[in-house]
């Protein structure tokens, strides 16, 4: 008695008792196997196939554990004899997403096939001339006429989480570029404020999680070097910064 697992593609996934093959769509191809063997249910526990697909030197197999968030992906040769695999992946892996598309095939449930769409554009702060906004896990330092750069680190757009906690939370356009404030979560914000004023050894406690005030080094939206080091800090001010704000680079000025 056979069963198929699926048949979305080019490739049905069928089981025949405990083994599983391959099929095309002339209902022929080879059995799935492990170290020259034919793979049998059950063989690595709660592992299970789940979908397959040929690609121009073999196949490749998902697989899931029964009741759970992983998966993993094999690669197989011709005759269906194991290669490699993905790793065990969560079912929001971008790797196994991705991989969706080559199987035609909702791998992890979530309705989509591939990566889920970004999300649409929030507007995290709108004063001034220049908009700070959040498209999907990117930011955006839009004009008036809503075009403008992407915010940028090393070269490669800055995503949302990349430094831990730390976020952008307003962006102005300058002579020469833009600055972007940064803030961790939960922390108190007054550092900014209280260097205004001057007291640092009150403010001193707070310079580490507080407002860090970034400029970009140009119109791209990249972040200077002297900005990377708030950012990799997640909410320290650069080195060349002091709390009372007397010292600044060429990047990076605290605010008096």
């Amino acid at each position: 008695m056979s069963t198929t697992i699926e048949g979305f593609g080019s490739t049905s996934l069928i089981e025949v008792g405990t083994n599983f093959y391959l099929y095309n769509s002339s209902g022929v191809g080879p059995s799935l196997k492990y170290q020259g063997a034919d793979y049998v249910a059950g063989q690595f526990g709660q592992w299970a196939p789940i979908g397959a697909e040929q690609t121009a030197s073999g196949y490749e197999v998902a697989l899931k554990v029964a009741g759970a968030d992983q998966y993993t992906v094999w690669t197989t040769d011709n005759n269906g004899n194991y290669v490699s695999n993905l790793g065990t992946v969560s079912g929001t892996s971008a790797a196994l997403q991705s991989i969706e598309t080559s199987f035609q095939q909702d791998l992890n449930g979530d309705g989509t096939i591939g990566p889920a769409a970004p999300s649409g554009p929030t507007v995290v702060e709108s004063f001034g001339s220049t908009s700070l906004t959040e498209i999907g896990t990117h930011f955006y330092l839009y004009g008036s006429d809503g075009t403008g750069p992407s915010l940028k680190y090393q070269g490669a757009d800055y995503v949302d989480g990349q430094f831990g906690q730390i976020t952008p939370i307003g962006a102005e356009q300058t002579a020469n570029g833009y600055e972007v404030a940064w803030k961790l979560p939960g922390a108190d914000q007054r550092c900014e404020d209280e260097k205004r004023k001057g007291p640092a050894a009150h403010c001193a406690p707070l310079c580490r999680a507080a407002i860090a005030r970034s400029r970009t080094a140009t119109n791209s939206g990249s972040v200077t070097a002297a900005s990377r080091s708030v950012a990799r800090g997640a909410g320290a001010l650069s080195s060349s910064t002091t709390c009372a704000g007397r010292a600044e680079s060429t990047a990076t000025r605290s605010e008096r």
